[in-house]
């Protein structure tokens, strides 16, 4: 019980305080779009690489109850939720209730970084898709010999569905591959035509959009900045561990002091520690004990090892870095992460031991969920403060980067509408109504050379400065001239 407490208080407290994001509120308008069947997307817009499973999920949650942000983040909860089931049921029938117990506590209390990327719409139905295909995996091995059964059908069909959602899925094929040529050379070669048949047949929006458009995905626009120079690796390597050590701890951002910030990198290495030597034992034991393991024990420590092998080959080898691709890629650890925490503990001998590990880490991600929170709650006040001050002044209609606009937009139930500019619009309807109605302001991060000397120029535009925003605002021709210029303005 006091898991799911904390599961349920986290998880809601974060539905609240993380301010929405431009990407995030991409996905809410397909999702109305889909609702209103305005249109029915493959990808995400102007893009072929991400499909939009997620904006298909909550399309009627908005056609029953009208579009709403929260209401649009609780229900994709459910992706979260069912993750953390599938994976307590089998942990639990596989290893017993101490190890699942263990599990649930580390699942409800997550590093603040995989509590974002779980919470803002976009990244946590891969984890529960990679746990529904380990199910069926695991069913698929218990099929008799040169049966075509559902559970290999199914699983094709599941990854054909996960790869079109996300490409990176491709970590969780190698294990799911390795494990199918395993039991095919064991029971004969249908099992793997199963799962290849409901591969082509889960990867149906991709055969549906390459008829549109003879593109069937285009993973060059994610595939890092080409592959890594020999001196470089080194480097990357440093900085994928870097990267990891945060996700398992908090992000490390915003202004703050520098005791704090000293506080909070070096704690970060505990989560990271914990997890690196837990991980390491695990699979020590696996390759020691692989040829005693049950069949259903060799597939779910593959399932849990190999990811995160994988995940850092292709981090680094593609230099992923250069690209600036950042922490959410980590989302993949969130089957080996706990579950290697969780073994780990079951395994000490000592209760004290376990004990003190337990609270000592629950104790470092508490803190920073705490300290992260801060710079979620600094955020959100910048946010609202702008939107204060654009319906205080009666501005309607405006243009400012992705990331600022359509946040602003679902902040104020769009009493303001805010577009960015042509080429980076990711919703035609917003950029229609702010061309219609006639942008009045237009907001800059105060580091941004974008624009900023026209309009510092411009004798018609007021300046007022919100937080890290400029905000020029008045009747000016210039505003309206460069909304559908179609390429990046440095001037």
């Amino acid at each position: 019980m006091p898991g799911i407490f904390l599961l349920l208080a986290l998880r809601f407290l974060a539905i609240w305080l993380i301010p929405p994001g431009g990407d995030e509120v991409v996905q809410l308008y397909i999702a109305d779009d889909i609702a209103r069947f305005r249109q029915l997307p493959i990808y995400f817009y102007d893009q072929a690489l991400m499909g939009t499973l997620e904006s298909y999920f909550l399309a009627p949650v908005f056609k029953l109850f009208g579009f709403s942000f929260l209401a649009g983040r609780i229900a994709y909860s459910l992706f979260y939720f069912s993750f953390m089931a599938m994976f307590l049921g089998v942990t639990r029938r596989l290893f017993g209730r101490e190890l699942s117990f263990y599990l649930l506590i580390l699942l409800s209390i997550l590093p603040f970084p995989a509590l974002f990327f779980t919470t803002v719409i976009g990244w946590a139905e891969i984890p529960m898709l990679a746990i529904l295909s380990l199910v069926l995996l695991l069913k698929a091995a218990h099929e008799e010999p040169g049966r075509l059964g559902w559970p290999s059908l199914g699983l094709g069909f599941v990854c054909g569905i996960a790869f079109w959602c996300n490409p990176l899925f491709a970590v969780w094929l190698v294990p799911i591959g390795i494990s199918l040529i395993g039991l095919g050379l064991t029971k004969g070669a249908r099992l793997p035509a199963g799962f290849l048949l409901g591969l082509l047949v889960g990867l149906f929006p991709v055969w549906i959009h390459g008829l549109r458009t003879g593109i069937l995905m285009n993973l060059s626009d994610r595939g890092g900045g080409g592959f890594v120079a020999l001196g470089d690796l080194a480097r990357v390597f440093y900085l994928f561990f870097a990267r990891m050590k945060y996700f398992l701890s908090t992000f490390s951002f915003g202004p703050v002091s520098p005791w704090s910030d000293q506080l909070i990198r070096g704690l970060s290495f505990i989560p990271f520690l914990i997890f690196s030597i837990s991980f390491g034992s695990l699979v020590l034991y696996f390759l020691r004990s692989y040829k005693r393991l049950k069949r259903e024990e060799k597939i779910f420590y593959s399932f849990v090892i190999l990811p995160p092998l994988v995940l850092m080959l292709l981090y680094c080898s593609r230099n992923f870095i250069a690209r600036d691709e950042g922490m959410r890629f980590f989302v993949q650890l969130l089957a080996a992460y706990p579950f290697a925490v969780a073994w780990q503990l079951e395994r000490l001998k000592s209760t004290v031991w376990k004990k003190g590990c337990l609270g000592i880490l629950l104790g470092v991600l508490i803190l920073g969920n705490l300290f992260s929170g801060r710079e979620m709650v600094r955020r959100g006040s910048e946010l609202r403060n702008l939107a204060q001050f654009l319906e205080r002044e009666g501005l309607r209609f405006g243009i400012a980067d992705i990331g600022i606009a359509y946040p602003l937009n679902v902040l104020t139930r769009h009493r303001v509408l805010t577009t960015p500019l042509l080429h980076h619009a990711a919703s035609d309807s917003i950029w229609e109504r702010v061309k219609a109605g006639g942008p009045r302001f237009l907001i800059l991060e105060r580091q941004n050379p974008q624009l900023r000397g026209d309009v510092e120029r411009d004798p018609h535009l007021k300046k007022t400065s919100v937080g890290a925003y400029d905000v020029f605002y008045g009747e000016s021709d210039y505003l309206s001239s460069i909304l559908d210029v179609r390429e990046p303005i440095l001037g």
